[in-house]
């Protein structure tokens, strides 16, 4: 083998070469936009995401809380409703047993 020959088959062992790494650099690219679009849906879901959470589950979340304070304050006044009426059984039955003590003091005079 000549010189020119040698040259001309190094030449083509690059070519080859640098074919092989353009397919796989090609292979790189197309991996690398299925990953950009892949990160464009999850993008679009988590607005979207985000708007249903802004729009829909909040409201619903605040409404729920209004409830719970609704009930809680239903059942302080429920509380306080029962001692209430705890208070006036002990007074009817002090009143009671105090007219009975009465009406005995007034047979015993």
């Amino acid at each position: 083998m000549n010189e020119k020959e040698l040259l001309a088959s190094i030449s083509e062992l690059f070519e080859q070469q640098n074919e092989r790494i353009d397919k796989k650099f090609d292979k790189i690219d197309r991996r690398f936009e299925q990953i950009d679009q892949k990160v464009e849906q999850m993008n679009t879901s988590l607005a979207k995401l985000q708007i249903n959470q802004e729009g829909i589950i909040m409201p619903r979340l605040d409404l729920l809380f209004e409830g719970h304070t609704s009930i809680l304050e239903k059942m302080q006044h429920d509380t306080r409703l029962q001692l209430i009426q705890d208070r006036v059984d002990t007074l009817e039955s002090a009143v009671k047993y105090l007219s009975t003590e009465l009406k005995h003091l007034k047979k015993a005079e």
